[in-house]
Parts: structure tokens; C-alpha cells; sequence
């Protein structure tokens, strides 16, 4: 495959991505402000999933909710969303070295950026959290399809280098023999 249509491939995956993890999350993020709000704790399957409607003015999990301006504007807004323009201008100029995997994985943690920083330009710096998971003591945080976006990019891009080492040792040895 030419870089060119390897570039299209890489454009229109990212765009699908997008699309799909933006408006399920400001789909979501409406419901969960239109009818959660206020309603405290409510189990949805058993206890591993519980809504729970709150508002952040930090970053994942709360995270910097105490600073101050214009550090919060700095660390919440510009940081990341030079982040998100940085990320899709990298892969379309190493389309050669990125693969499909890596793109959608990158493309989920821009979508949950999107998602994110949404919130914070339409909701004076806020965004809206309603979900809890967990097993027995074991909970999460309150979040929201965005961060779980984030997540699970985040995640599949380590478990992705993870397993690159392993097939790189495994080649090496096999080479060594």
C-alpha cells in the first residue's frame, strides 16, 4: 500500500473514531445532565455500574480541580489542546511508521480530548461525570465515555509496546538459535 492511501486509510479512520467517541460522549454527557442530576447513586447492573451525576473542574478524576487561573486555563484548556492538534498531524507524517492499531488507539484518546474539552468551552470549564464501575470495594472514580475514550487508548497503546517487545525478544532469540 502507498503512503497515500495508507494516509486516506489512517484520515478515515481517525474521522470515524472521532465521530463515534464525540457523540456518544456529549450524547451521554446531555442524558446524564438532563436526567441524573440531582437523583443521587443509582445502580444500574447490580453494583458494578452505578450513575452518579457530578461536575469536574479538574482533570481526570479530579485531578488540579484547586488551581487557580489562569494555571487551570494553561493545564486544562491550551496543554491539551495542542495535545490534540499535535496528535493527528504526527500520524499523518509517520504514516510509515504508525500502524492501524496505533492510529485507532491515538484516534480514541483525541476523541476522548474532544469529548473533554467540549464540556470545558460550553460548560465554563466544567465536565460532566456519571459513571462508576466497579467489584466489591474496588470502584472507580466518576467518569464519563470520554475518559473511559482516554482510557482504553492509553492502554491498548502500552499493552500494544508491550507485546512489540515480546515479538522483538522472541525474534531475537529465534535469530541467535
Amino acid at each position: 500500500m502507498n503512503k497515500m492511501s495508507k494516509r486516506i486509510k489512517f484520515i478515515l479512520l481517525i474521522l470515524l473514531v472521532l465521530f463515534i467517541s464525540v457523540s456518544c460522549d456529549q450524547v451521554t454527557k446531555q442524558m446524564a445532565r438532563d436526567s441524573l442530576k440531582g437523583e443521587g447513586r443509582i445502580p444500574v447492573l447490580g453494583n458494578f455500574l452505578v450513575f452518579d451525576y457530578a461536575e469536574n473542574n479538574g482533570a481526570f478524576l479530579g485531578m488540579a480541580s484547586g488551581l487557580k487561573q489562569p494555571w487551570r486555563f494553561v493545564l486544562l484548556t491550551m496543554m491539551p489542546l495542542i495535545l490534540l492538534l499535535f496528535i493527528p498531524v504526527y500520524i499523518l507524517h509517520q504514516v510509515e511508521q504508525v500502524t492501524l492499531f496505533q492510529v485507532f488507539a491515538l484516534a480514541l484518546i483525541v476523541g476522548g480530548g474532544i469529548g473533554n474539552m467540549i464540556d470545558r468551552v460550553l460548560h465554563n470549564g466544567w465536565v460532566s461525570d456519571f459513571m462508576i464501575f466497579g467489584i466489591g470495594p474496588l470502584r472507580t472514580g466518576i467518569v464519563n465515555i470520554a475518559d473511559i475514550c482516554i482510557t482504553f487508548g492509553a492502554i491498548a497503546l502500552l499493552l500494544n509496546e508491550v507485546w512489540a517487545g515480546i515479538l522483538k525478544r522472541r525474534r531475537s532469540r529465534q535469530a541467535a538459535s
